[in-house]
């Protein structure tokens, strides 16, 4: 069947991580991945998205547009939408016990007008099913004002998709035309993949191409030159490992450590981290030698 966008001309707009959630059990991890969701909620909060409380899943906390932290007695959670999912994934994958959700999407804009990219995806999707596995639902809606929708698989699975009208979902900035491929991968998907993900420091080519298999597997033709294969997972697959881990705090808790020394002293800092042991801590000057000694061979 030749592909339904031949002679169309389509923009890729973007490509990368548009939502993830993240939990991390009780100790010392789950207060660093709190205070600095909450450091980033505030940060929303004065550029004037107002925080509100929260809660679910048991958890108490606050949420804005683009971000939800909470706590409960066994640990913390912190959800990311948009820019800030985009932004900030790699910091809490490297910080945080586990990603329990993680979707990924690509946005493009097609110039013909009145194209159904949606309507075209469930007709080949339904075409595929019936000759390859006919456990995968495919599913098609249109509603005023949210315009068309195809979904592949089901909303409760580790692996679901979706085609939709994202400028009848959004409205400006985005342009009529512009439409979005997103693939929701939860569970030990969600886990692996985004592990995997920061350890191979995947950038927007690459999770586009993940994005767009997922639906070329299934049959749907897409719009854009990004080949690759969906992501399934194994159980070999290996959890972020410590040098990467020793890379994110070198990068992100260091400064914000260093500060916190000259605020509160370095016994609070270490206490709070779970360091501190009245008969082995060096002196100050030892330690702060130490780290300019490593910070020159690193140089």
């Amino acid at each position: 069947m030749p592909s339904p966008f031949i002679g169309k001309s389509f923009e890729l707009i973007s490509a990368g991580i548009d939502y993830a959630t993240f939990t991390t059990a009780t100790g010392q991890r789950a207060v660093i991945a709190y205070e600095k969701a909450r450091q980033i909620l505030e940060a929303e909060s004065e550029a004037g998205n107002a925080e509100k409380p929260w809660r679910g899943l048991g958890y108490l906390g606050w949420s804005s547009r683009h971000i939800t932290v909470g706590r409960r007695l066994d640990g913390s959670i912190v959800r990311l939408s948009g820019w800030l999912a985009h932004n900030h994934w790699r910091e809490f994958t490297a910080l945080c016990d586990k990603c329990t959700r993680l979707d990924i999407a690509v946005t493009g804009h097609c110039d013909t007008p009145g194209l159904n990219v949606a309507h075209l995806a469930q007709r080949e999707a339904r075409a595929w099913r019936r000759g390859h596995d006919t456990r995968v639902k495919v599913g098609y809606q249109f509603e005023e004002p949210g315009g068309a929708t195809c979904t592949i698989g089901s909303r409760s699975s580790e692996k679901y998709g979706r085609i939709y009208d994202k400028f009848a979902e959004a409205g400006p900035p985005y342009q009529p035309g512009t439409w979005r491929w997103e693939a929701e991968y939860k569970g030990e998907n969600a886990r692996a993949l985004a592990q995997v993900a920061y350890a191979e420091n995947y950038r927007a080519d690459a999770l586009g191409r993940l994005t767009m298999a997922f639906f070329a597997e299934k049959g749907i033709s897409v719009p854009f030159a990004m080949s690759g294969t969906s992501w399934r997972y194994t159980r070999t697959m290996e959890r972020v490992g410590a040098e990467e881990k020793l890379d994110y705090l070198r990068k992100s808790i260091k400064p914000m450590a260093r500060e916190l020394c000259l605020q509160v002293g370095e016994k609070e800092v270490l206490d709070a981290l779970g360091l501190w042991h009245d008969n082995c801590v060096e002196p100050h000057e030892t330690v702060q030698l130490r780290l300019e000694e490593r910070e020159a061979v690193a140089r």
